[in-house]
C-alpha cells in the first residue's frame, strides 16, 4: 500500500520536484517524531510490531496532519498534494518512531547488580 501511494504521490509531480517532495516528507516526519514521543506511553514491549505500528500510527496522526498542513500552506501545495503529503508523511513517521521503540532495550543494564567476587 505504502508503495502504491509513494508511486502516485511522485507520478504526479515533475522529476525535478521528487527530491522537493522526498524532502517535504521528511521534514514533516521529522517535526512530528519529537510531539508523538509524549503521546506514547512508556512500556509497549508487549506489543507484537504490528500492534505497536498500529498503535504508532493512531498516536501521530494528529501530529502528522497539522505539521502537514502548515507546511503545505507555506509551500503553496494544493489540496490533493497535502493530502498526499499527510500520507506520505504519517508512513515515515510512523516507521521512524516504530523502529525506535523495538530497539529500544528491554532491560535497563545500568541497574544489574554487580558480579560479586570472592578473594581466594
Amino acid at each position: 500500500m505504502f508503495a502504491l501511494i509513494r508511486r502516485v504521490f511522485f507520478r504526479s509531480l515533475t522529476l525535478r520536484s521528487h527530491r522537493s517532495a522526498e524532502s517535504l516528507v521528511h521534514e514533516v516526519a521529522e517535526r512530528s517524531i519529537a510531539a508523538v514521543g509524549p503521546r506514547l506511553r512508556a512500556d509497549v514491549s508487549p506489543m507484537s510490531a504490528a500492534e505497536l505500528r498500529g498503535y504508532v500510527r493512531a498516536r501521530a496522526v494528529r501530529t502528522v496532519r497539522r505539521q502537514a498542513e502548515r507546511i503545505a500552506s507555506e509551500r503553496g501545495l494544493t489540496a490533493a498534494h497535502s493530502e498526499q503529503l499527510v500520507h506520505q508523511a504519517l508512513e515515515r513517521t510512523t516507521h521512524l518512531v516504530a523502529r525506535q521503540l523495538m530497539m529500544r532495550p528491554l532491560v535497563d543494564v545500568t541497574s544489574l547488580p554487580a558480579p560479586v567476587r570472592i578473594a581466594g
